[in-house]
């Protein structure tokens, strides 16, 4: 893909050649080149038979995908579900032990060259028996349970369809979420952005959680009122917050999150492996033979 001259990609295909392009597969390594994405994205708008593209990532609420949902009949997009699943799953888990153990304070006062006093830390007792409660219980969700589980947590898991999890105590519906949040001890959201998630966690339903709890957002950023949470945090109504995806990005300097003691920020980083590549490629190939037998996708 052509770094700074992204219209060249396009150029290179005369339309006769674009006009026979039926499918397209948009791999892990565009995400991290804005030039390449834009430049790929030009010559599938420009693809008039275009029925299919599989692209490397999760979210459906990416700009260049309306032109392609707007055709008649649309372009079907199939996403990488569960492709980032494992490191989504482990950086939020580092972020449950971190913020238990205190891992944040530390790192404030190593900053200062302070030796802090741990009697002034929160309460920490063992982690078994720690409730997380995870918005969002799809790959990434079934994965952290276990993960959580494995270590003597108690997981309930909330999605649209419940269902049974061998590694949650429970799932229940969405509907019912205000009756755990109570005795939660971290709040992990990992759903996408939709009509019926946009804004969800305002202060009414954060403060709903006891002040021992943390709220993590590793799904998207629109999903949770930040100057509820941020005013939540700084008044101690809740322990911390490991964020890694925001209402804006990147995080506008003014945001009162980054130099707040209990707020971890990582910048939009949690799905990062080298290893997700290989299983974007793996969903890719078996749509694609799929998509050349006329099957469902």
């Amino acid at each position: 893909f052509p770094d700074h001259h992204p219209e060249a990609w396009q150029a290179t295909l005369p339309p006769e050649r674009l006009s026979q392009v039926t499918c397209g597969y948009v791999s892990e390594e565009v995400q991290h080149n804005r030039a390449a994405m834009r430049g790929i994205f030009q010559a599938l708008h420009a693809c008039p038979n275009l029925e299919w593209l599989q692209y490397s990532w999760i979210g459906m609420d990416f700009e260049a995908f309306v032109p392609l949902k707007k055709r008649s009949p649309p372009v079907r997009l199939t996403n990488a579900a569960g492709s980032n699943a494992k490191p989504i799953a482990v950086s939020v888990l580092a972020a449950i032990l971190g913020i238990h153990r205190g891992f944040h304070i530390w790192a404030h006062a190593q900053a200062r060259k302070e030796w802090t006093d741990k009697r002034k830390v929160h309460d920490r007792p063992d982690i078994e028996g720690l409730h997380v409660v995870i918005f969002g219980f799809g790959a990434i969700g079934e994965e952290l349970a276990r993960l959580c589980t494995a270590l003597g947590m108690r997981v309930t898991g909330v999605r649209r369809s419940p269902a049974a999890s061998p590694h949650a105590a429970a799932v229940i519906a969405e509907g019912q979420l205000a009756t755990v949040l109570p005795d939660a001890d971290f709040l992990v959201v990992t759903a996408p952005l939709t009509e019926a998630t946009r804004g969800l966690f305002n202060r009414s339903l954060l403060t709903q959680l006891p002040e021992r709890a943390s709220l993590i957002n590793v799904g998207r950023g629109q999903t949770v009122d930040e100057v509820a949470l941020a005013e939540l945090l700084e008044t101690g109504r809740l322990r911390a917050a490991y964020l890694d995806v925001f209402a804006q990005e990147p995080l506008p300097q003014e945001s009162p999150l980054w130099s707040m003691k209990n707020v971890v920020i990582s910048p939009h980083d949690c799905s990062t492996s080298s290893s997700n590549a290989g299983r974007c490629q793996e969903i890719f190939e078996r749509n694609l033979l799929r998509f050349g037998r006329g099957e469902p996708l």
